[in-house]
């Protein structure tokens, strides 16, 4: 086997004769995702307009992730910037504030409202983890109006399409 260094950082493992690709990771947290357009309406829970991310680990490892939410002025205010450990085909939930409809989600401590501009990059240990983000009504059971926000994908899983 040999060793190569792809341009996004990750290790890639060549398998001598058969061509096949194994993925290791990157050797460290690593920009995999940025949503623009982040609401939180509100600071309470269960109040407001808020976004969901979700995120799965589609690796057969477990991965570190991180949420980090900036306002329009580039500030960090997310007051959970805390690693979150994913396991192996896991899927975890983050809210800018908790809601009726994720209830088991976890928050990001969004201590400010966020209607013009605000920004999350989500950074992994690994380019199989895959993201979306919605925008709905916290307070609602079941929402009617989900919004979903387009993010850009950064240091995409080899032979993945999104």
């Amino acid at each position: 086997m040999r060793l190569a260094k792809t341009a996004f950082s990750a290790i890639l493992i060549l398998t001598a004769g058969t061509g096949a690709v194994v993925q290791a990771g990157f050797p460290n947290l690593t920009v995999i995702y940025k949503f623009t357009q982040i609401v939180s309406t509100s600071t309470t829970s269960n109040t407001g307009f808020q976004t969901n991310f979700t995120c799965t680990n589609f690796g057969p490892q477990p991965v570190s992730l991180r949420f980090l939410v900036r306002d329009q002025t580039g500030a960090v205010v997310s007051t959970n910037n805390d690693v979150t450990n994913l396991a192996a085909g896991a899927t975890v939930q983050r809210s800018t504030q908790g809601t009726f409809f994720y209830t088991n989600e976890g928050t990001l401590g969004i201590s400010v409202t966020l209607t013009d501009g605000a920004a999350v990059n989500i950074l992994s240990t690994s380019p199989r983890v895959h993201c979306s983000a919605q925008v709905y009504d916290a307070s609602s059971v079941t929402p009617a109006a989900i919004t979903n926000l387009n993010g850009v994908r950064y240091n995409q899983e080899p032979g993945a399409a999104e």
